[in-house]
């Protein structure tokens, strides 16, 4: 097996592009794809997943099964609370919900306090 050369700003680069460039649906199938061309070098893929996973949720508007709950809850910006978190607004149910962007589940959810009820841009149905 050929030895690398690491240099880890441009891996981290190149990772995060080929993970940005997911179709919609593939993400998973991508980032394993990833793991496996990096051999024991996985530290470029744990740099960028969760920034590159949470971009590709919100711009594919993923919706997620909220656990205890027959609906399910759309990942997408506008939703997004403020603080730059993993939580987003499910204004049709009047929830809050945090997502593990990796895993593409709901994590937690609950009640939209009173000021949260506006969400980030706008609001969101599930």
């Amino acid at each position: 097996r050929a030895r690398r050369t690491a240099m880890p700003g441009r891996d981290a680069a190149t990772v995060r592009e080929l993970l940005a460039q997911a179709p919609p649906g593939e993400l998973r199938n991508v980032a394993s794809d990833v793991r496996a061309l990096l051999g024991d070098e996985q530290g470029p893929l744990g740099e960028v997943a969760a920034e590159a996973f949470k971009a590709h949720n919100e711009e594919q508007m993923v919706a997620l099964e909220v656990p205890g709950s027959a609906h399910k809850a759309l990942v997408c910006a506008s939703g997004a609370q403020p603080g730059g978190g993993c939580e987003y607004l499910d204004a049709a149910h009047g929830r809050v919900v945090t997502v593990d962007h990796v895993k593409q589940s709901v994590s937690d959810s609950r009640a939209v306090a009173g000021d949260e009820a506006g969400g980030g841009e706008g609001p969101v149905a599930g």
